[in-house]
């Protein structure tokens, strides 16, 4: 069939199929895993539905707005919700596209249901993102993670420590525009843990720099798929103000956990950092207010 927006009707396919199976609307993850594992065998087969997609934040995403015959539903503030919120779209069972879709959503149903489904999903997905680093960081992250919401495990110190150094350790060069932040984030994080810092605070203090460095990820040649120029530009116009966000962030955790013994030349420069920005505060309020 020609003319035919694969996306669209493999977007209806998957989220009908998911509602017959379940009883209740997908999950915003497992949408997105679907499409991505579904355009990855597409194009392993010779065929390009061209998904806008990209790298950003907790892994792989659609890009929303490209799809506006998808509903977000974020009424459940831990979980997100997706429906097709269109008509109906007009399509044949014969098409080759189609029955690869329809049939890969079935499969997909099968081998993600239950309670691990969805994180057997991404860890599909991950097997094949851009860098390294991605997959490294987000087993720190992880770990923090379940760490934080339960008894940390014996050897939870040196367990932490090496995720943490592999993670370091492939930090990819196309980023090194970003090495200060990074070393930054790298002399943070040793010191919170070498003082002992709980896992809330170390997950607090990776999921920062995780938010900060997605900006600059999704921007990444070989993060986006099929975004336009346009959007690339909008994404660009953040990054000013989510660097300073971060500077800010960054410095007063550091400032936190250095009881000013620490010889960490970052460290310090983070602190002494803290202390100017303070004190222009203090003189542009007493400005405004004398």
């Amino acid at each position: 069939m020609s003319g035919v927006d694969y996306v669209k009707v493999s977007s209806y396919i998957y989220l009908k199929k998911h509602r017959e199976s379940t009883g209740q609307d997908s999950t915003g993850v497992l949408f997105n895993k679907y499409m991505t594992l579904l355009n990855r065998r597409l194009l392993a087969e010779g065929t390009d539905i061209h998904l806008p997609h990209c790298w950003y934040r907790w892994g792989d995403e659609v890009v929303r707005y490209c799809m506006p015959f998808i509903d977000w539903n974020h009424e459940d503030i831990s979980t997100t919700r997706v429906s097709f919120r269109d008509k109906r779209p007009r399509y044949s069972q014969k098409d080759a596209v189609i029955k690869t879709a329809s049939d890969f959503a079935d499969e997909f149903l099968k081998r993600f249901s239950g309670s691990k489904g969805q994180e057997e999903a991404i860890d599909e997905v991950y097997s094949d993102a851009p860098f390294g680093f991605q997959n490294d960081f987000r087993k720190l992250r992880e770990a923090l993670n379940i760490s934080r919401r339960n008894n940390p495990i014996s050897n939870y110190h040196d367990y932490i420590e090496n995720l943490f150094k592999d993670a370091v350790s492939s930090f990819p060069p196309e980023f090194g525009y970003l090495s200060k932040r990074f070393e930054e984030f790298r002399a943070t994080f040793s010191l919170a843990l070498s003082k002992g810092a709980k896992p809330e605070e170390l997950f607090i203090i990776a999921e920062t720099f995780w938010f900060f460095f997605c900006y600059h990820l999704r921007l990444n040649v070989r993060c986006h798929e099929n975004v336009s120029p346009s959007t690339l530009d909008v994404w660009r116009e953040v990054l000013p103000e989510e660097e300073e966000k971060y500077r800010m962030f960054v410095q007063n955790q550091a400032s936190e956990y250095d009881d000013g013994s620490d010889s960490d030349p970052v460290i310090r420069g983070l602190s002494d950092e803290r202390t100017v920005r303070l004190k222009e505060t203090e003189a542009l309020f007493a400005k405004v207010f004398e």
